[in-house]
């Protein structure tokens, strides 16, 4: 250890600097490791909501695009719009993890489909003339 006033070697015990008088003060560096600021407890949880939701999103556009002739229009409507309101969930749910991005990706091409399904719902459901 060194003396903070004349910079000269001590004793890492001494109380005094022997060479000019100065009283030595020990002084404790604590250091905080990266991954202790970073680290929630919540940051794995809300990540795997935003992956989730993303993942169903893609699922009901998939289902909606595949079984349009196949299965009638207000059942598969039924199903895509369901699958829509959970991942969007999900992927709100998401937004509350430290990367955001995916979340909010899902979040808004989720309303956007949404609002598509709901849209085609009510074409479905309107009177033939």
């Amino acid at each position: 250890m060194y003396c903070s006033n004349c910079g000269k070697k001590i004793a890492d015990d001494a109380k005094y600097c022997p060479e000019c008088g100065q009283q030595v003060v020990k002084v404790t560096v604590v250091r905080q490791t990266k991954e202790a600021i970073i680290y929630s407890p919540y940051n794995g949880t809300f990540s795997v909501f935003k992956v989730l939701g993303f993942i169903i999103l893609i699922i009901a556009i998939i289902v909606l695009v595949i079984f349009a002739g196949i299965i009638p229009v207000k059942e598969l409507l039924g199903i895509t719009i369901s699958l829509s309101i959970i991942g969007l969930i999900f992927c709100i749910i998401g937004k509350k993890s430290r990367r955001k991005g995916l979340a909010i990706a899902g979040t808004i091409i989720g309303s956007i489909f949404l609002a598509i399904e709901i849209f085609l719902l009510f074409l479905a459901f309107a009177p033939v003339e």
